[in-house]
């Protein structure tokens, strides 16, 4: 089960996209309790 002892909250830079490259900033993020099986399948 997560535990919140596993996250971490972290502030980091981001570097300045080159050309060809985008910058995506995700305000929310969900993890489904069906993703668990699929990650411990690998």
């Amino acid at each position: 089960m997560p535990i919140e002892d596993i996250f971490e909250l972290a502030k980091v830079d981001v570097p300045e996209t080159k050309e060809g490259e985008f910058l995506v900033r995700n305000i929310w993020m969900s993890v489904e309790p069906y993703m668990g099986g699929q990650m411990k399948s690998r």
